[in-house]
């Protein structure tokens, strides 16, 4: 039993690394990095398991679509 929760575990894991990597990525196109940037910065980070579909997520992500109150917006969004 310990051996199944472990990689359950295991894989929730990377499953959870993957789901931050296309956040970052979607993060950085809503602060206007190029596309080559954005998935220079998936691929060092994700190696050696990098998803085409999670760089195809994020190149389709539409920014149009982030709303927020510019009131509260963080300084390091325009970074």
């Amino acid at each position: 039993h310990t051996h199944t929760r472990t990689r359950t575990r295991a894989r929730a894991h990377r499953a959870g690394m993957h789901r931050t990597g296309c956040l970052i990525g979607c993060l950085r196109k809503v602060q206007h990095w190029s596309h080559i940037s954005i998935c220079d910065e998936y691929r060092r980070f994700s190696h050696p398991k990098s998803r085409a579909l999670d760089q195809q997520f994020i190149e389709l992500f539409d920014t149009s679509k982030v709303q927020y109150d510019a009131r509260y917006k963080p300084k390091w969004l325009d970074a």
